[in-house]
């Protein structure tokens, strides 16, 4: 089967360990990029609830990525001093990690960090119409929603990645690294929880060079798709499992009419919809 077009432009991406120092994309290039990525990018009620802290190419730069950089490093020596007390591991020898190295060579390094929001028209009429409760924007419940964010920078930076690799830039990733704030207090735009760093530029030595030079490419593999996915057959429930074939099953409405109501119902229907729900129970 040919592949299509998106399969061979996402297949093209590999991890950087080492980026060109010598050239670049220029800011408008990397930020047409970013700003693409926002529009086509998902968001639960639209909220993106992050930030993006760029930090970009020159030389006055480059020691906030060396900064950066030893977070990675010190972050991941602490985690095996932490499995060796643990006996998980038979020593920590705190060797300088290569899967890193892109951090300090990258022209673009961004930090993605949580991010308080605001609600915008539509939100704040559910809010105020219908008991709608959007955790994106208050303080408190940002760590309850700390794994949505997560996801939602990493459907971002996939389609950081697509666009990029259009252009022929190269996006590298690293999750390694404090995430407590309180660890990035030395910076002045770290101010929650940081969630992923995302690099660009044009790659100038891959992890796949070194997997080839080291003859290991065979050894470094996912696991088989057949350990991922599960088809999941719906026949071999309890046998005291309730079965719903329509709407009608569950809700004593027929699939038409149920669809009706959800459609014809503007924002805050729900809760006409379970009155008549109720009122057709009781006839």
């Amino acid at each position: 089967m040919t592949k299509s077009p998106v399969y061979k432009a996402l297949n093209k991406r590999q991890q950087v360990w080492l980026y060109d120092r010598e050239k670049w994309p220029t800011k408008e290039e990397v930020n047409s990029i970013i700003k693409e990525a926002y529009e086509v990018t998902p968001s639960k009620q639209q909220f993106m609830p992050y930030k993006i802290n760029i930090i970009g190419p020159g030389d006055e730069n480059q020691s906030e990525k060396i900064k950066i950089w030893n977070k990675a490093v010190f972050n991941h020596h602490a985690i095996e001093d932490r499995a060796m007390r643990e006996g998980k591991i038979k020593d920590s020898i705190h060797l300088v990690n290569r899967n890193y190295q892109h951090i300090i060579s990258a022209p673009y390094v961004l930090v993605f960090e949580s991010r308080l929001c605001e609600n915008n028209k539509f939100n704040q009429w559910g809010v105020d119409n219908d008991s709608h409760f959007t955790e994106q924007t208050i303080e408190s419940e940002l760590s309850q929603i700390d794994s949505l964010i997560s996801f939602e920078c990493g459907l971002f930076s996939q389609s950081l990645v697509g666009l990029a690799l259009e252009k022929g830039i190269d996006v590298s990733f690293t999750s390694c690294f404090p995430k407590n704030p309180s660890r990035w207090q030395d910076t002045t735009y770290v101010n929650r929880t940081p969630q992923m760093i995302v690099t660009l530029g044009y790659g100038s030595y891959y992890r796949m060079d070194f997997m080839k030079r080291t003859n290991q490419v065979q050894d470094d593999h996912k696991p088989p798709y057949e350990d991922m996915i599960n088809w999941v057959d719906v026949t071999k429930q309890p046998a005291d499992s309730k079965t719903f074939k329509n709407a009608k099953d569950m809700w004593h409405y027929d699939d038409k009419k149920f669809t009706e109501m959800v459609i014809e119902k503007s924002f805050g229907g729900e809760l006409e919809i379970n009155k008549q729900l109720e009122e057709e129970k009781t006839k």
